[in-house]
């Protein structure tokens, strides 16, 4: 959960159940598969609860997301775009 709210002790286990469904989705895609997280926080918790390293786009403009995932896309690479915005 974005910001603060899930790296409290007392939310934590809630914080894990909200993500799930997103932690599980992350987790079937292939390998190849860059994951674009536009939030410190959302980073994170992908960090924590997966094996995965998401990649900022940086500045948290719309325009930057849209830069890096053609990018990614122009590689042959796969991409999936976690926005907090």
């Amino acid at each position: 959960m974005a910001g603060a709210f899930g790296a409290l002790a007392e939310k934590y286990d809630l914080s894990v159940q909200v993500a799930q469904d997103l932690i599980d989705k992350l987790e079937n895609q292939g390998r190849e598969t860059q994951i674009i997280a536009s939030g410190t926080s959302c980073r994170h918790q992908i960090r924590d609860l997966t094996n995965i390293q998401p990649k900022a786009y940086g500045r948290g403009t719309r325009r930057s997301a849209a830069v890096a995932v053609v990018r990614q896309l122009q590689c042959g690479r796969r991409v999936s775009v976690i926005d907090d915005g």
